[in-house]
């Protein structure tokens, strides 16, 4: 992809008007948060083969988007969460660890193998 964010920009844009599309009018006002989860999903399945500089500034443009607003965001990519308020892990449908990403490490859990996990070794 030649210009990257423009291309992320077209598919955000199209992806939320097909969300929107396939909800009733009423939906549409009260879905904000079903509507930024999947939004963030859909990007970031998206977006997971892209270099680390761009993913840096697609993390910090959505931090921005979502800056004094309760968000629950379901994610694949670690990079997505850790600088989320509270992190929730789940394992066969239990929960887990509960923490700051900072905590979590420190635990040494599971969230901290699948953290490390990304690394080369």
């Amino acid at each position: 992809v030649e210009r990257p964010m423009q291309a992320i920009e077209n598919l955000t844009a199209t992806t939320l008007r097909n969300l929107i599309g396939d909800l009733e009018l009423d939906q549409t006002l009260t879905s904000r948060d079903t509507i930024n989860q999947q939004m963030r999903m859909i990007l970031d399945e998206a977006t997971s083969n892209i270099d680390t500089r761009s993913e840096r500034k697609i993390i910090k443009a959505f931090n921005e988007l979502t800056k004094n607003k309760t968000s629950f965001i379901i994610a694949h990519r670690l990079s997505t969460i850790v600088s989320s308020d509270a992190i929730i892990v789940m394992k066969d449908g239990h929960i887990i660890e509960v923490g700051k990403h900072e905590e979590l490490l420190l635990k040494k859990g599971f969230y901290y193998e699948l953290f490390n996990a990304q690394f080369d070794k």
